[in-house]
């Protein structure tokens, strides 16, 4: 017993025998430090441990706790004996990985004849198979295996005595046959294999001009699975003349009669797009030089240099002249005294008329003539020429059949006919969309559809126009827009991995044609090499231009950009009358309708200007598509530009680069040029000058989905991954099960991709793979990371958010005893997610105050 409060000095209170040692007796002394001999005491223990264990120096201290089957422990103090307080944690709460389970097998409870099963460990530390059935007598159970028959390889059944039996049964993998060789198919025991069906080959064709040779259709054969080619055939493809020089060099035209030219450049079918100038008006024209000192002049002809050629009579013509008389060979000019009464001259005339109408200005003779020589018919427009086919003048049609046979809805005059409005083709909605099917509404704003075909990663259709108007090629690209699947597609400006209609706050909540925060399109600067906005790559110095292109970031735009080097070279007429944009100006003549002037620059021919008073004028109305998209496999893309004009003498419309170069003509509606990739100049303008009526510039870039290689556009991987099925994010649990999985399209034999994530790392197939099973430890971001050289890369990524339930063990006890009468208690809590921290805080134990003795050996 154990006797509190404060007792006399020499009382002995307690004798206790040790447990161990009977015969070894000590004493417990209430408050005092030494025994009544003056012998110092033990260590301070509690009174309820053997005396013989009062000295135990292991008392108080930290211990830990035997493990549980995954290695856990818990924190305790040494107790009486050096006993440990602290419990092993439970096998429940291990996490439940392969870990610390695999290859773990139990014993199940025993039946009333003593026997068990064999198997393997549960989560929580409980074995998973159930005792054997009772059985009465206990006589050993003959087991009945037939089950495994019907159980696939892999798996297991539970035979007649409670026993797991493996199946035998060879898993059906026909499925195989029928599917193709880059796609999944489950067989009869629920697993994923892949398939070994080669695909068909379809026969596929398409036009030599999408593809940049020529005219005529390319044929081919198209694996129905993987969508690749073989067997191309450009056979029936005619490619355009070779010429000498080569097409887009410099040419020069005919001259006119003082031998100007215009520079120009040689076209498709190798002729010199340059006209012939118009010969300098009044040159040839006749002229009087000055009169002698009796009035008389001589006749000549105007030069090209704009002076007369006829030189001063000599005076020594004078004799007759004075004698009242207009004698033969005298005439106004030569004696005017003497013929006075001849038709006078300095009073306005006109030319006569050339094949359309057309005149000269210019002042009345003596002998009643007009000093105007009638202008060249080749300064006349193109005849009007209805039923030859082509569309001329007003004409708003012709048939190109015979005069007099136009169609109903023609004039039957067919000579200045208004015809009935042809209807052009018009792509509808669907145009240039996005569709993991062939549309099917949407095709045509007018005209008539034709049959959708897939052909390179696009579906193709035409809207066909009716009563002679136009045709209108339609595309839209084969894929599907999935808003929330983590992938930027089609018209999609950024995804955010989330479900439709939750996008952050910086993209907009339909995700289908938003802009985020982050996301730059690349802009071109007006100086080569340069940017407004995105990273400047590519950089060319060509013979005329500089080219480069703007890439943009955060999923945004590259575009292609170019800036044309200053010329250097033949002279060129300004808009305005007697000015150059290069070269000088000379010799401007004020021709009453129009003014001429000329451009020179030395070392290169003259060019004649003019600018008619009235004024040409001309503008291009519409550029459709623009920019101009380049499908895949391509290097070009086809626009559709159309202009008007008016007072314009040749009008033309011109594209260097583009095929055709230009295109003659008052009027254009919706005429084709097929343009290489790049940034390229339309001008309008009026060969006869030449006049520049008006510009515009067109983008031939790489469809959405697409990059340039350095010769073609070709498709950028699409990369999608997936965990246990999701797009996440995606919550779990320690230890639970990642099923990763992951498609790359558009791939090929140089695309490499690589993951990285918790547990997930290194090279992975470009083709497609998994399930990569990985257990849950950490929340963070799987990303799979595909390249296809020279393309940028192509990141898809899935968020992975741990949660555990919040707890806390309990409170270790308090400790250690006997400093100033204060401890300290511990334990561990985990957040909900699964941050496990340790927490202490401050006790107080009436221990010290108890058990103020010291241990007396005697």
């Amino acid at each position: 017993m154990f006797i509190m409060g404060v007792v006399a000095l020499t009382s002995w209170i307690e004798l206790t025998p040790s447990p161990t040692n009977p015969s070894h007796v000590s004493s417990e002394y209430n408050f005092f430090n030494t025994s009544p001999i003056g012998k110092d005491g033990g260590l301070a223990v509690p009174a309820s441990c053997p005396s013989d264990l009062h000295d135990d120096p292991t008392y108080g201290q930290p211990c830990t706790s035997a493990a549980n089957i995954c290695g856990m422990t818990t924190s305790g103090s040494y107790q009486c004996g050096g006993v440990c307080d602290a419990s092993p944690p439970l096998d429940s709460a291990c996490p439940c990985t392969a870990e610390y389970y695999a290859g773990f097998e139990c014993n199940s409870p025993f039946n009333v004849c003593g026997e068990y099963n064999r198997g393997p460990v549960n989560c929580d530390g409980s074995c998973s198979v159930p005792a054997p059935p009772d059985r009465d007598p206990c006589v050993a159970c003959v087991p009945d295996n037939s089950c495994a028959a019907s159980t696939c390889v892999g798996q297991s059944c539970t035979n007649n005595c409670g026993t797991p039996v493996p199946g035998t049964l060879p898993a059906d993998n026909s499925c195989a046959a029928s599917t193709c060789f880059n796609a999944t198919c489950t067989n009869s025991c629920g697993e994923l294999i892949t398939g070994t069906y080669p695909g068909d080959w379809n026969n596929v064709s398409g036009n030599c001009a999408d593809y940049g040779m020529g005219v005529g259709t390319v044929t081919a054969e198209q694996n129905s699975c993987d969508g690749t080619y073989r067997n191309i055939d450009w056979s029936s493809c005619t490619l355009p003349p070779v010429c000498t020089p080569p097409v887009n060099d410099p040419c020069t035209s005919a001259p006119n009669n003082c031998g100007d030219t215009i520079a120009g450049t040689i076209q498709a079918d190798c002729s010199c797009d340059a006209r012939q100038p118009a010969d300098r008006p009044g040159v040839g024209n006749l002229c009087q030089s000055g009169p002698n000192s009796c009035g008389m002049q001589n006749n000549g002809s105007i030069q090209c240099d704009m002076t007369c050629d006829a030189s001063v009579p000599p005076d020594t013509l004078c004799v007759s002249c004075g004698n009242s008389a207009c004698d033969p060979g005298e005439t106004c000019f030569t004696c005017p005294a003497d013929c006075a009464a001849d038709p006078s001259t300095d009073t306005p005339c006109e030319s006569n008329p050339n094949a359309c109408g057309m005149t000269n200005s210019g002042r009345t003779l003596c002998d009643g003539s007009c000093n105007a020589a009638t202008p060249d018919d080749s300064l006349c427009p193109s005849p009007t020429v209805c039923g030859d086919g082509v569309q001329e003048g007003v004409e708003e049609c012709d048939t190109g059949v015979a005069r007099g046979a136009c169609p109903a809805t023609c004039s039957n005059t067919c000579t200045n006919n208004t015809c009935g409005v042809g209807i052009n083709g018009v792509c509808g909605s669907s145009h240039m969309g996005t569709y993991s099917s062939a549309p099917a509404s949407g095709l045509c704003d007018t005209g008539s559809a034709t049959a959708v075909s897939a052909l390179g990663g696009f579906w193709n259709w035409d809207c066909l126009g009716s009563g002679g108007g136009s045709d209108d090629n339609c595309w839209a690209i084969v894929d599907a827009i999935v808003c929330g699947d983590g992938d930027r597609e089609g018209s999609e400006a950024c995804d955010n991995g989330a479900s439709n209609g939750t996008c952050p706050a910086s993209c907009s909540s339909s995700c289908t044609d938003n802009t985020c925060v982050g996301r730059v399109d690349g802009v071109c600067n007006a100086n080569h090499y340069n940017c407004n906005a995105g990273t400047s790559i590519n950089n060319t110095d060509g013979a005329t231009q500089w080219t480069w292109d703007c890439q943009g970031s955060g999923g945004g735009n590259t575009v292609a950009c170019s800036e044309s080097k200053p010329v250097v070279g033949p002279p060129q007429c300004d808009l305005t009358h007697y000015n150059c944009t290069s070269g000088t100006s000379s010799g401007g003549v004020d021709l009453g309708a129009s003014w001429m002037w000329w451009c020179t620059e030395a070392g290169y021919a003259d060019v004649v200007c003019s600018e008619l008073k009235g004024g040409a004028s001309g503008a291009i109305t519409s550029i459709t598509p623009s920019p101009c998209f380049i499908a895949v496999g391509s290097a070009n893309c086809v626009t559709r530009v159309s202009w008007t004009t008016s007072g314009a003498i040749v009008p033309v419309l011109e594209i260097p680069g583009a095929s055709p170069a230009n295109i003659f003509g008052p009027t254009g509606v919706s005429q084709a040029f097929t343009i290489p990739r790049g940034t390229h100049t339309i001008t309008l303008r009026d060969m006869v000058g030449p006049v520049i009526l008006d510009t515009a510039s067109v983008t031939a870039q790489c469809i959405t989905g697409s990059d340039w290689n350095g010769s073609l556009c070709v498709a950028a991987p699409i990369v999608n991954l997936t965990i246990n099925g999701s797009a996440g994010p995606i919550a779990a649990s320690p230890g639970d099960n990642l099923a990763i999985r992951w498609t790359v399209a558009n791939s090929d034999a140089t695309t490499t991709c690589t993951a990285s994530g918790p547990g997930w790392a290194g090279a992975k197939s470009q083709f497609g793979g998994g399930p990569d099973n990985v257990p849950a430890s950490v929340s963070g971001t799987y990303t799979l990371t595909c390249t296809k050289p020279p393309l940028a890369p192509v990141v898809s990524s899935v968020n992975v958010n741990l949660s555990c339930p919040v707890s806390c063990t309990a409170w270790t006890a308090c400790g250690p005893p006997c400093v100033g009468g204060n401890g300290t208690q511990s334990r561990s809590c985990t957040t909900a997610t699964c941050v496990v921290s340790p927490e202490n805080r401050s006790c107080t134990t009436d221990i010290c105050r108890d058990l103020n003795w010291k241990e007396v050996g005697q």
